[in-house]
């Protein structure tokens, strides 16, 4: 059977990432360093490429061989899978599935090369899942659009050379809507915050962004148009597949280093996996695992795939994520909990996983919407 291309750079970088990726990890995790140097490895692969059609100088992969890469980075690393993850579902599609024909040739050429970096800024405190209430403001001049507001959280902060920003609008003819801006990184009027001291996912660069008077080019506005709630819509969808897929790795890679620990001999000739409370800790969890693998497969398979399926996703993946670095760190006693092992890493990283792109409440409100309206 011939191996098909995409599969080949698939193959690559899991190859890549035991091999250059996860001997770092735990190094970045402590000092919070950018993974520049891996990134360009993985650019140089064709990863950025996977998702989008040749025309554009992508490789015309799946949305789910893309997954597959994301997930299998979270293995060995969630910091890299998440500036991966933010750049190419928060920063590369949105341009690509909703861009004019100039924005699609201006931009994505040097963003599936890994020349530049790009970022979704989209949060604001106190928003939460609304976008009625956000403050961040675009009022149409005469020959631009005036960009005033903030927004928090935003992940490759100060390393993304564009930002996508979404904003309510008020057009000159006084009608209001929402748009997703294309910003610069070097325009007069944003101000790039603290990068934030984080718990997990560390060397992913998050700060706040604050937008003062910009002046934004008419041709700037995603698709030429106002329709910001339905991109942002499909984009949250997006970035939450993308997430589950960085959580299932992040099991996946804890419960190996669980199960390579107690299956190493111990002391008075027995080993931990010896013990039955042990083995079926490890069963329940695998099988809880593999069960997240599949669901999240079928979802990731389905190109109709709605609002509803993708939170049931995101959920059950960030879910087992929790539970599989709880129980890593249970099964390994002690070990589990130093900082000398990438046990406690895991766990820290599942965290963010059940935060961003939704936290577990947003999802859960999003799945019971429906019935709710039914009654």
């Amino acid at each position: 059977m011939t191996i098909s291309a995409i599969e080949q750079i698939i193959n690559q970088v899991a190859d890549f990432s035991k091999k250059s990726i996860q001997p770092v990890a735990s190094e970045y995790d402590k000092t919070e360093e950018f993974p520049e140097k891996q990134l360009k490895q993985l650019s140089d692969m064709g990863v950025f490429r996977i998702p989008i059609e040749r025309l554009y100088g992508g490789l015309e992969g799946s949305f789910k061989d893309f997954l597959n890469v994301i997930q299998i980075i979270s293995k060995d690393c969630a910091s890299t899978a998440s500036v991966l993850l933010t750049h190419s579902s928060m920063g590369t599609w949105p341009i690509y599935q909703y861009g004019t024909e100039r924005q699609k040739q201006e931009y994505l050429p040097a963003m599936l090369s890994g020349e530049t970096l790009s970022a979704l800024a989209l949060n604001e405190l106190g928003m939460s899942n609304d976008l009625e209430n956000m403050e961040t403001l675009a009022v149409e001049q005469e020959d631009h659009w005036e960009l005033n507001g903030a927004k928090a959280f935003v992940s490759n902060a100060g390393k993304a050379k564009f930002y996508l920003v979404a904003s309510k609008t008020i057009a000159t003819d006084g009608k209001k809507g929402y748009g997703v801006f294309i910003i610069d990184a070097e325009m007069q009027g944003l101000i790039i915050g603290k990068i934030e001291e984080k718990m997990g996912i560390r060397a992913l660069p998050v700060a706040p962004l604050e937008f003062v008077n910009i002046r934004v080019p008419k041709e700037n506005l995603l698709g030429n148009q106002c329709d910001g709630e339905k991109q942002c819509q499909t984009v949250r969808d997006r970035m939450r597949l993308s997430v589950a897929a960085q959580a299932v790795g992040i099991a996946e890679g804890a419960f190996e280093r669980a199960l390579n620990y107690v299956s190493q001999d111990r002391k008075f000739g027995q080993r931990l996996i010896d013990l039955r409370n042990t083995q079926f800790r490890l069963a329940e969890t695998y099988t809880e695992l593999q069960a997240t693998v599949a669901f999240l497969d079928k979802i990731a398979s389905t190109h109709c795939a709605d609002s509803m399926q993708i939170a049931m996703a995101k959920l059950k993946a960030a879910a087992i994520a929790e539970e599989v670095t709880e129980m890593a760190i249970q099964v390994t006693g002690g070990y589990g909990y130093m900082r000398n092992n990438d046990i406690e890493r895991y766990a820290r990283d599942a965290k963010l996983t059940t935060i961003y792109g939704g936290s577990l409440e947003t999802l859960k409100e999003i799945i019971s919407k429906n019935w709710v309206d039914q009654g």
